[in-house]
């Protein structure tokens, strides 16, 4: 029999440790459900094997929680509960979330709503070339919008292009690819969990401790 990670005696950091989890998993996934829609231009994307780091984060979420007691079945629902009510509280009571503030914005425009999203460059927040390009941009397409991140790797894993960013090395030569190999995916998941701990964290565990004064029980996907 597989033994616990932690002692049944301590639920309440098993609850700490699988909500701030899937507090990560939720951001991680949202990533890996943007392979699923078409990318940029930008030919660094593939180069960058993102997604391979995302899959073995939300594969090592799930052996971390199987072996706290956790029915995974459960406990994806829950997530997927958490998920809808937090969106419900940031969008209709507290607003989006602000913390922490952004450092990369990436523009992104659709000529109509008919036509596919592009996905354009990625500026920094100081970068006055950042309101040039959104209000010219404007001016030939019907929808224009930026998209926040902390680190110009995830905003790269997104599909924007960071060309004007320092330390972006292009993605052109074997070497070079290494490098975004090695960077984009675990800055990926650092971001990931990051946003995660700001956005659902809160959230997830008010439901938990809402389910404990109710039930009278700790942790509601226990085996």
């Amino acid at each position: 029999m597989e033994e616990n990670l932690l002692s049944n005696r301590d639920k309440w950091l098993r609850t700490l440790l699988v909500t701030l989890l899937g507090a990560c998993a939720i951001e991680v996934f949202f990533i890996v459900l943007h392979l699923t829609t078409p990318g940029s231009e930008n030919e660094s994307v593939p180069w960058t094997f993102h997604s391979f780091w995302e899959i073995a984060a939300l594969g090592g979420i799930a052996s971390i929680v199987r072996r706290c007691a956790v029915r995974l079945e459960v406990y994806g629902i829950a997530l997927l509960f958490g998920f809808f009510l937090s969106g419900l509280i940031w969008t209709f009571i507290l607003g989006d979330p602000k913390v922490p503030q952004a450092n990369y914005y990436g523009v992104e425009s659709s000529v109509s709503m008919e036509t596919p999203v592009y996905l354009g460059l990625l500026y920094g927040k100081d970068d006055p070339e950042l309101k040039r390009n959104v209000h010219e941009a404007k001016r030939y397409n019907q929808s224009v919008g930026t998209r926040e991140f902390l680190f110009w790797q995830t905003g790269l894993a997104y599909g924007f292009n960071p060309i004007g960013i320092n330390g972006y090395n292009g993605g052109s030569g074997f070497l070079n690819r290494v490098e975004l190999f090695f960077t984009v995916g675990p800055m990926v998941i650092v971001e990931s969990f990051i946003m995660g701990l700001a956005r659902w964290f809160p959230i997830l565990m008010l439901a938990q401790i809402i389910f404990f004064l109710v039930k009278k029980e700790i942790l509601m996907f226990l085996k």
